[in-house]
């Protein structure tokens, strides 16, 4: 991910940088995760909650995968495996989850930003492969 990667924004990937926030309000590396420890999730109803990590099948830090770069408004972005769910404000205004490959920008995305305390949307400007 290049330098303009907005930390403030955090986003439940597993990319071994990615940062997560745990039930106890630490911080830890998602390559640190491990069974039993407790982050925080969106639920359905866009509010933030815990959710305890119950496996972790991509924990290999020399596997390699191909990713989807989504670029968002104010210069943020994400990197997403392809089969990565991600939150998605449909046309009817309810949260829906699509999988990467079949984000557009057309879509609204949804995210928490933790510095704010609250889940906010997101328009998708670019969308790359890499």
């Amino acid at each position: 991910m290049d330098s303009s990667y907005n930390r403030d924004i955090k986003w439940l990937t597993y990319q071994s940088d990615a940062i997560l926030t745990l039930i106890n309000g630490n911080k830890k590396k998602i390559q640190d995760i491990a069974i039993g420890d407790k982050v925080a999730i969106q639920t359905k109803n866009g509010e933030i909650d815990f959710s305890d990590i119950y496996a972790f099948g991509h924990q290999d830090p020399n596997a390699y995968e191909d990713f989807i770069h989504i670029n968002i408004e104010n210069n943020k972005s994400i990197e997403l495996s392809p089969l990565h769910f991600i939150p998605i404000v449909s046309k009817k205004g309810s949260i829906i989850y699509k999988y990467a490959i079949d984000i557009t920008t057309n879509d609204i995305l949804l995210s928490l930003n933790e510095k704010l305390g609250k889940v906010l949307t997101y328009n998708i400007t670019i969308i790359s492969f890499s």
